[in-house]
């Protein structure tokens, strides 16, 4: 949504959302008006619009691609860091950029910090039988009927074609959600807050900005309240830092728990990792402001500081709709993800 021209739309449907922040870009390719855009991604937002346009593309590891002139939705914020990658109609042609950018050392000469790491093709054509880690629900949020399928479908296919699928079941992804928001919202979300108060008035952002006006000691009164009946809602209340001494303590728990989900990949020696994107296909707009709980599964890739793409495998069948039916309506984010999720056919 923008005070100036409006809501960006889906590429398929008007009504619905494109995702963000890279959701223009996404809407552009999915409807033919260009073949490829470079998109930013601090918590999906080069995953989400390939997810809702029916479109792929890669973020790929913080640094693979020079970050010199760009900036983030919140500058001087490590750890969580923007990563920019390519979006495409297809993962072909994500596979034929990257390998155009990293066939020399044109970047990595300009920007120090850049590896100079080359696109390797004869890697990439190894046909070598892949252990594939795989879930369907993370633990936290979990997914919509269609979603899961769409997971379902692409294990059997790659069984078909000879790769080793293995369940994984992602360490406490509940402590490392609350990790991601922490860090994300280094300062509080003073600065966004800042930036905010100085621009047009945006509808549909007041909800969220409103609460992080609240007082910390007020929020975490707050949380204490919701807890008893709401307790996802009260755990992402909590997870904002109090202090430098809290964010601190964040830092280190995330430099801990990238080793601990490693080691958990290593214990059952996987190569790489099959997810759903999200826990919603494409909804409507007034949605995806009130259902951040749902970025679970793009933001722990950043958290980690993984490379992580979306391809398009299916869209959503009227049996899908009618699994729907069964979808948990535990608290308010599953009721709200389920109404959400209703006619996305």
């Amino acid at each position: 949504m923008n005070p100036i021209y409006g809501i960006t739309s889906n590429a398929f449907a008007p009504d619905r959302t494109s995702g963000g922040s890279s959701g223009g870009e996404g809407a552009l390719i999915g409807t033919g008006g260009s073949i490829i855009g470079i998109g930013a991604d601090v918590g999906g937002s080069i995953r989400y619009p390939c997810h809702f346009n029916g479109i792929a593309g890669i973020k790929p590891s913080h640094r693979r691609l020079s970050q010199q002139g760009v900036r983030g939705s919140v500058p001087g914020r490590p750890l969580i860091n923007a990563s920019c990658g390519p979006m495409t109609r297809k993962i072909s042609e994500t596979v034929k950029f990257l390998s155009i950018v990293w066939s020399d050392d044109w970047i990595s000469s300009r920007d120090p910090y850049v590896p100079s790491v080359k696109w390797n093709q004869k890697e990439f054509y190894i046909r070598r039988p892949l252990r594939i880690g795989y879930y369907e629900d993370d633990g936290w949020f979990r997914p919509t009927p269609s979603l899961q399928r769409a997971v379902a479908e692409t294990r059997s296919r790659l069984e078909r074609l000879g790769y080793t699928l293995i369940p994984f079941n992602p360490p406490q992804v509940a402590e490392a959600f609350s990790l991601f928001t922490g860090a994300v919202t280094v300062d509080g979300c003073r600065y966004l807050l800042n930036k905010f108060d100085a621009d047009l008035e945006c509808d549909g952002y007041a909800s969220i900005m409103n609460m992080n006006r609240v007082p910390f000691i007020l929020r975490r009164i707050i949380a204490f309240l919701t807890d008893p009946f709401y307790p996802r809602i009260a755990h992402i209340i909590r997870a904002m830092p109090r202090d430098t001494s809290e964010l601190r303590c964040i830092y280190e728990r995330i430099e801990i728990y990238r080793h601990k989900f490693i080691q958990a990949m290593l214990s059952f020696n996987i190569d790489a990792l099959l997810c759903p994107v999200q826990v919603v296909p494409a909804i409507e707009h007034v949605y995806p402001m009130h259902l951040f709980a749902t970025t679970s599964y793009c933001g722990i890739f950043n958290l980690l500081d993984f490379a992580a793409g979306t391809v398009c495998v299916s869209k959503v069948t009227e049996e899908d709709e009618r699994m729907l039916r069964e979808y948990p309506e535990d608290d308010l984010w599953y009721k709200m993800a389920k109404e959400a999720t209703k006619v996305c056919i």
